[in-house]
């Protein structure tokens, strides 16, 4: 998510051989550098620059309660305007330090950007960000996260439960419990929230925000492979979520990797001209789909012609034993509703069955790339439907 869309409660990480995998996080003790400093909740902070990779451990860290409550999470978010209107309010409303537990609260940070870590394939400097990590209190019901707002960073929830809301927010998708995070889409890639977020109905919770906007990490992990990502979202079992993944955001896909797949061999427009082909990818954006998200379904009248970039879908025509096709790069490509262009239904149900990355043309520009390439359109007047 921007706002993750996640339908698993529990913590969700990666192995050593890059499975997912649950896990509780640990209750160790940690002892030592009696002269670090402390932020602003009470986690000591190492006395020097500490670097974390896969190879060398973290430092022992000792661990006291801050006396003091932490400064309120800054950022353009509606926790904060929520918090400065209720100043008056009492404590059930306010936004403060958690009062026990800041031990359990580096156990959890930890895990999670292990996870990040191991998902994205980046470091992080473990003072320089717990230097900024604040803890924010939420009353019931109150919003955390909203659509189409850019994330702040990653919470992490410490006490209490968050739920991940439809559009209409009348449904709580899932429900996120103590080690669950989100936000880390929409932080990493600057992108907006697809989901809104709140403290359940009923229940207080304390989130840990991990502020990683003010890192300046977003130039690095932009360069995620889409083949990781798509693996970050099979492990955290996302939604479908097409905003998330618009390359004039997020420069996830390029312009070129598009007209690639206009120009494979089982495309429609692989004769089409170079000006033809690049007005559709200027005007097209890619589509993250979950495994078991149906593109199309038999009998019906397609709304879309769908550019497989990469992914596994499997056909269905009741009767017969269903076939799949797998795309493994956007070079190869291939393409699925070609009955869009003849007016007619189709035949089979195609249903994705992994993550799949591809691009939704509709009607509409199909009708505008016509109009302005009639000879390129011309070439589409013997389409063979009917068939996979």
């Amino acid at each position: 998510m921007g706002a993750i869309v996640t339908k698993k409660s529990s913590v969700n990480t990666l192995d050593g051989a890059g499975n997912p995998e649950t896990t509780t996080p640990p209750s160790t003790t940690r002892s030592g550098a009696s002269t670090a400093s402390v932020n602003s909740v009470g986690i000591p902070l190492p006395p020097r620059p500490l670097l974390v990779t896969e190879s060398t451990p973290p430092s022992p860290i000792s661990i006291s309660i801050s006396p003091t409550p932490p400064p309120r999470p800054t950022g353009d978010t509606q926790s904060e305007s929520s918090a400065s209107s209720s100043s008056s309010s009492d404590s059930d409303s306010e936004r403060a330090a958690a009062p026990v537990g800041v031990e359990a609260s580096w156990e959890l940070v930890e895990q999670c950007l292990k996870s990040l870590e191991a998902g994205f394939g980046v470091t992080f400097e473990r003072r320089q960000l717990l230097d900024r990590v604040q803890e924010v209190r939420c009353r019931a019901g109150e919003t955390l996260m909203e659509v189409r707002q850019a994330a702040v960073g990653v919470y992490v929830v410490r006490e209490g439960e968050l739920e991940v809301l439809s559009p209409s927010k009348d449904v709580a998708l899932c429900c996120l419990g103590v080690g669950d995070f989100c936000g880390e889409l929409s932080s990493f890639f600057r992108v907006p929230c697809t989901a809104a977020v709140r403290a359940k109905h009923g229940v207080r919770a304390t989130v840990l925000l991990l502020p990683l906007l003010a890192l300046s990490r977003s130039s690095q992990v932009e360069q995620v492979p889409m083949h990781r990502l798509l693996k970050w979202c099979t492990i955290r079992s996302y939604v479908s979520t097409g905003d998330m993944l618009d390359k004039s955001k997020s420069s996830l896909l390029s312009k070129a990797q598009l007209e690639a797949c206009l120009s494979a061999p089982n495309s429609l427009f692989s004769t089409w001209s170079t000006e033809a082909k690049s007005y559709i990818a200027t005007k097209s954006s890619p589509m993250l789909f979950s495994s078991g998200d149906v593109l199309c379904e038999a009998g019906e009248e397609p709304s879309y012609y769908f550019l497989v970039l990469r992914g596994s879908v499997k056909f269905s025509t009741g009767s017969g034993r269903p076939r799949s096709l797998t795309v493994h790069s956007s070079s190869e490509g291939s393409c699925i509703g070609k009955e869009l262009f003849a007016g007619s239904r189709v035949v089979y149900t195609a249903t994705a069955i992994s993550p799949l990355l591809a691009v939704p043309i509709i009607l509409d520009l199909l009708k505008d790339t016509v109009n302005k390439f009639p000879r390129d359109a011309a070439k589409l007047k013997n389409i063979q439907t009917g068939t996979l």
